[in-house]
């Protein structure tokens, strides 16, 4: 009954694996430094324009999600990331700045980020190739 829907979600899948993007360390070096630098001179900018603070920033090596918040507003960004083009790294900046007025994916939550980046979900399209 789901025989359609497996074979589409497994040649996505295998359409992934095919386009993923390897990094020797002097390239995740250089994604690093890139990544620090865009962060220190967008994220306040995009932090004072949804009216909030965080309490640290770290870059991280995780594969599996490109931001992330904890509950202490303390944000992360994955090294890969950096990796995309602007408007998706100011996508998952101003997803994750999001969480600090809303800790959940309600829709205040997606009310907010449509509110400071009305294309959000073109950009969010640019993280899935």
């Amino acid at each position: 009954r789901k025989q359609d829907w497996i074979e589409k979600t497994l040649k996505k899948q295998s359409e992934r694996a095919k386009n993923k993007k390897t990094f020797s360390q002097d390239e995740l070096q250089e994604l690093y430094n890139f990544g620090k630098a865009f962060l220190e001179e967008n994220l306040p900018i995009w932090a004072k324009k949804i009216g909030v603070k965080t309490t640290g920033v770290k870059i991280t090596s995780a594969k599996k999600r490109f931001g992330s918040c904890n509950a202490r507003n303390s944000l992360c960004f994955s090294v890969y990331l950096f990796s995309y083009e602007k408007p998706a790294i100011e996508y998952v900046i101003v997803h994750e700045l999001c969480h600090i007025k809303h800790h959940n994916h309600s829709k205040k939550f997606w009310s907010e980020v449509e509110k400071h980046l009305p294309d959000y979900k073109q950009r969010e399209k640019l993280l899935k190739i």
